[in-house]
Protein backbone atom coordinates (compact mmCIF):
# COMPACT_ATOMS: atom_id res chain seq x y z
CA UNK A 1 0.00 0.00 0.00
CA UNK A 2 1.39 3.49 -1.02
CA UNK A 3 0.01 6.63 0.43
CA UNK A 4 -0.34 10.26 -1.36
CA UNK A 5 0.21 13.25 0.58
CA UNK A 6 0.60 17.18 -0.91
CA UNK A 7 -0.28 16.76 -4.48
CA UNK A 8 -3.37 14.25 -5.04
CA UNK A 9 -2.47 12.34 -7.57
CA UNK A 10 1.88 12.44 -7.83
CA UNK A 11 3.43 9.27 -5.69
CA UNK A 12 6.38 11.20 -3.54
CA UNK A 13 9.48 10.52 -3.57
CA UNK A 14 9.78 8.60 0.24
CA UNK A 15 6.53 6.21 -1.38
CA UNK A 16 8.66 5.26 -4.53
CA UNK A 17 11.52 4.33 -2.69
CA UNK A 18 9.63 2.13 -0.25
CA UNK A 19 7.76 0.85 -3.48
CA UNK A 20 10.74 0.14 -5.05
CA UNK A 21 12.78 -1.47 -2.10
CA UNK A 22 9.34 -3.96 -1.87
CA UNK A 23 9.15 -4.64 -5.16
CA UNK A 24 12.57 -4.55 -6.68
CA UNK A 25 15.42 -5.46 -3.80
CA UNK A 26 13.23 -7.17 -1.76
CA UNK A 27 13.57 -5.70 1.93
CA UNK A 28 14.21 -8.38 4.99
CA UNK A 29 10.52 -8.21 5.73
CA UNK A 30 9.16 -8.31 2.60
CA UNK A 31 9.00 -10.37 -0.27
CA UNK A 32 10.96 -9.73 -3.51
CA UNK A 33 7.95 -9.55 -5.92
CA UNK A 34 9.92 -10.25 -9.17
CA UNK A 35 9.73 -13.34 -10.03
CA UNK A 36 12.59 -14.68 -12.48
CA UNK A 37 10.45 -17.74 -13.44
CA UNK A 38 8.12 -17.61 -16.24
CA UNK A 39 5.90 -19.68 -15.19
CA UNK A 40 5.11 -18.07 -12.18
CA UNK A 41 3.40 -14.60 -13.75
CA UNK A 42 2.65 -12.26 -11.10
CA UNK A 43 -0.26 -9.68 -11.87
CA UNK A 44 -0.51 -6.54 -9.70
CA UNK A 45 -3.88 -4.90 -9.02
CA UNK A 46 -3.56 -1.41 -8.62
CA UNK A 47 -6.29 -0.13 -6.52
CA UNK A 48 -6.73 3.53 -6.23
CA UNK A 49 -8.75 5.32 -3.25
CA UNK A 50 -9.84 8.70 -1.62
CA UNK A 51 -10.81 10.39 0.81
CA UNK A 52 -14.25 11.80 0.88
CA UNK A 53 -13.03 15.32 0.15
CA UNK A 54 -15.00 15.57 -3.29
CA UNK A 55 -17.67 14.33 -5.27
CA UNK A 56 -18.11 10.74 -6.42
CA UNK A 57 -17.11 11.18 -10.02
CA UNK A 58 -14.19 13.27 -9.01
CA UNK A 59 -12.66 10.75 -6.21
CA UNK A 60 -13.18 7.33 -8.66
CA UNK A 61 -11.16 9.67 -11.37
CA UNK A 62 -8.53 10.67 -8.68
CA UNK A 63 -8.35 7.34 -7.70
CA UNK A 64 -7.87 6.00 -11.07
CA UNK A 65 -5.19 8.38 -12.00
CA UNK A 66 -3.80 7.47 -8.55
CA UNK A 67 -3.58 3.98 -9.39
CA UNK A 68 -2.49 4.62 -13.08
CA UNK A 69 0.80 6.81 -11.76
CA UNK A 70 1.68 3.60 -9.66
CA UNK A 71 1.01 1.19 -12.83
CA UNK A 72 3.03 3.35 -14.22
CA UNK A 73 6.12 3.54 -11.61
CA UNK A 74 5.36 -0.31 -11.34
CA UNK A 75 6.25 -0.43 -15.30
CA UNK A 76 9.84 1.78 -14.19
CA UNK A 77 10.64 -0.89 -11.97
CA UNK A 78 10.75 -3.56 -14.27
CA UNK A 79 7.01 -4.68 -13.93
CA UNK A 80 5.64 -5.72 -17.68
CA UNK A 81 2.57 -3.31 -18.41
CA UNK A 82 0.39 -5.86 -19.20
CA UNK A 83 0.63 -7.62 -15.78
CA UNK A 84 -0.82 -4.86 -14.33
CA UNK A 85 -4.24 -4.19 -13.81
CA UNK A 86 -5.91 -0.48 -12.72
CA UNK A 87 -8.64 0.00 -11.04
CA UNK A 88 -10.26 2.99 -8.53
CA UNK A 89 -12.25 2.44 -5.28
CA UNK A 90 -12.87 5.76 -4.76
CA UNK A 91 -13.88 6.70 -1.18
CA UNK A 92 -16.07 3.30 -1.16
CA UNK A 93 -13.59 1.72 0.94
CA UNK A 94 -11.87 4.28 3.39
CA UNK A 95 -9.73 2.96 6.09
CA UNK A 96 -10.43 5.38 8.41
CA UNK A 97 -14.11 7.72 9.06
CA UNK A 98 -13.05 10.97 8.88
CA UNK A 99 -14.91 13.90 7.38
CA UNK A 100 -12.63 15.52 5.08
CA UNK A 101 -8.82 15.15 4.24
CA UNK A 102 -7.49 11.61 5.80
CA UNK A 103 -3.68 10.47 4.82
CA UNK A 104 -4.75 6.93 5.12
CA UNK A 105 -7.88 7.13 3.24
CA UNK A 106 -5.59 8.53 0.19
CA UNK A 107 -4.03 5.60 -1.06
CA UNK A 108 -3.25 2.67 -3.71
CA UNK A 109 -3.60 -0.50 -2.47
CA UNK A 110 -1.18 -3.33 -5.00
CA UNK A 111 -2.79 -6.90 -4.79
CA UNK A 112 -0.42 -9.45 -5.98
CA UNK A 113 -1.79 -12.53 -7.72
CA UNK A 114 -0.65 -15.60 -9.19
CA UNK A 115 -1.79 -15.68 -13.14
CA UNK A 116 -3.84 -18.65 -13.61
CA UNK A 117 -2.72 -21.28 -16.57
CA UNK A 118 -5.27 -20.21 -19.61
CA UNK A 119 -6.68 -16.90 -18.27
CA UNK A 120 -5.93 -13.21 -19.05
CA UNK A 121 -3.98 -11.03 -16.49
CA UNK A 122 -7.05 -8.38 -15.73
CA UNK A 123 -9.77 -10.57 -15.83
Amino acid sequence: MVFFYADPAVLSQQERQRLAQIIRRGDPDQVCLIDPDPRRRLVFHAIGHTDDSGSETANEQLGLRRAQNVADYLVELGVAREYICVSSKGSKFQLVKANGPELQNRRVEIDVTLLKPGKEPCQ
